[in-house]
């Protein structure tokens, strides 16, 4: 058994990418469409959530990376992307010790609160992070399967491109929270690799669309209260979506039923479920 004596942990801003992907490169990225983590990807993610290698942390033995926690920062509120430690390592709860070295000194630098998502089968993990002092929040669910292509259109609702202004006019009358990695502030980082589409009934937008590209996956996805019921979801997703591609959208609301059911009628089937926890510091 090592003792922690022989690892190092520190921030990981003076860490090259590539020694980061050389650690996470065999994790899949989603366990329901297996494909790993590249460079490219990585790189997006990073540009994508604004992850903030100086509040990052790793643990180091013999001067090689055997473990990361990436945190993403938005206005002092940060979220844990991503955490992996090498199989080799599991037992050491070099989790909780990556936790123990960085805490003092984010209440130090003044932030505000960690979230982080686990799945709901990790229970060793969430009791971890529960002794911690995470506590659960919500519960979210990720969807993915082949798209319905008979699901009827509503052929009255025009569908056109919407600039990012377009949709924040939009989003200010959502009324479900998004989680991190699909809310506005992630969703400005995207740049090219997203689509965004308003449905407009008569003269009246009447909901809007977020698709990103590269994942091919629904970010986010709003009708507006008093047109739902009336084929307007579907006829924005089948603006995005072929017919037999798979429709994907993660992090949903799990009290959200409207968006669920809407998911499962679409070809979705959940294949994942999370708790989102939050620690306030």
């Amino acid at each position: 058994m090592r003792s922690m004596s022989s690892f190092r942990i520190k921030f990981l801003n003076n860490t090259p990418l590539t020694t980061i992907l050389s650690l996470i490169e065999n994790l899949e990225v989603t366990s329901y469409r297996p494909t790993k983590m590249t460079l490219e990807k990585l790189k997006a993610k990073v540009k994508a959530e604004n992850i903030d290698f100086s509040l990052s942390i790793g643990v180091f033995s013999d001067k090689k990376l055997v473990g990361v926690m990436l945190h993403a920062n938005n206005n002092g509120k940060l979220f844990n992307t991503l955490t992996y430690v090498d199989q080799e390592f599991k037992e050491l709860l070099l989790i909780t010790k990556m936790y123990e070295y960085a805490l003092p000194l984010f209440k130090r630098f003044e932030l505000k609160k960690i979230s982080i998502e686990v799945s709901t089968s990790n229970e060793v993990l969430i009791r971890n992070y529960r002794k911690i002092g995470f506590k659960k929040w919500r519960t979210v669910e990720c969807v993915y399967g082949t798209l319905d292509h008979q699901m009827k259109q509503n052929q009255e609702v025009v569908v056109q491109p919407a600039s990012y202004y377009d949709y924040l006019v939009l989003y200010s009358e959502k009324d479900v929270l998004p989680s991190f990695e699909n809310n506005e502030f992630c969703i400005s980082n995207m740049d090219k690799d997203i689509v965004i589409r308003k449905a407009i009934l008569g003269s009246t937008t009447v909901g809007y669309i977020v698709y990103q590209l590269s994942e091919s996956k629904i970010v986010q996805l709003w009708v507006k209260d008093g047109y739902r019921r009336n084929k307007i979801g579907t006829t924005l997703v089948h603006d995005v979506l072929k017919s037999g591609e798979h429709i994907h959208a993660t992090n949903i609301d799990s009290q959200y039923f409207p968006m669920l059911n809407f998911c499962k009628k679409l070809g979705g089937n959940q294949i994942d479920e999370r708790i989102e926890m939050e620690l306030f510091l």
